[in-house]
């Protein structure tokens, strides 16, 4: 369907600390992460894993942070 690009994020700081009730499935992302890259390869797909870091108020349109841009949690309102 014209797909050739998958993003995926990678949330912050999750392996940071080893082992302790946090991030008990920081394997199991990096699993999944390595089989859906598997799937993705077969398909001639590139898959990017993304750190999720400061994404809240970056712009999805022209990423570049405004100012007051973000209005609630899913809405992000461009200039």
């Amino acid at each position: 369907m014209g797909v050739n690009e998958v993003f995926v994020g990678y949330p912050y700081l999750v392996s940071q600390d080893n082992g302790n009730e946090y991030n008990t499935n920081v394997w199991w992302f990096s699993k999944v992460i390595n089989w859906l890259k598997d799937v993705l390869q077969e398909y001639g797909i590139k898959l990017n894993v993304v750190n999720e870091y400061g994404t809240s108020r970056q712009c999805s349109i022209c990423n570049i942070n405004h100012e007051n841009g973000r209005v609630k949690r899913g809405l992000y309102v461009c200039e």
